[in-house]
């Protein structure tokens, strides 16, 4: 087996609304490369990152599964930290400027 021949593959494959699909894929490489697919055409990552945002998919905060203890320390925030937790998590710290700047 070459080195070529070695990575790492996940895909991923989302159903919407009008009973349509897109797939993405992404790939590892042992030099660090990675390949970003949609419906098995290449991008470039900037541009799968936005598509993943566009679609709703939050790729910077991996909080797709709770690891174990995780829930006992949310059980131990204050409310304020749950809040910032929570905000976090859904996304919403996104739009933390343009709520700012609507609040102005």
């Amino acid at each position: 087996m070459s080195q070529k021949d070695i990575f790492c593959e996940v895909e991923a494959r989302f159903l919407l609304q009008n009973d349509r699909y897109f797939t993405l894929t992404r790939t590892l490489y042992p030099d660090e490369r990675q390949l970003f697919l949609i419906d098995g055409e290449e991008y470039p990552q900037k541009i799968y990152e936005n598509f993943l945002m566009k679609t709703n998919i939050n790729y910077i905060t991996s909080n797709f599964a709770i690891w174990q203890g995780e829930i006992d320390k949310l059980l131990l925030k204050n409310p304020k930290e749950l809040t910032n937790y929570i905000e976090t998590v859904s996304g919403s710290t996104f739009f933390k400027k343009e709520q700012d700047d609507l609040k102005a």
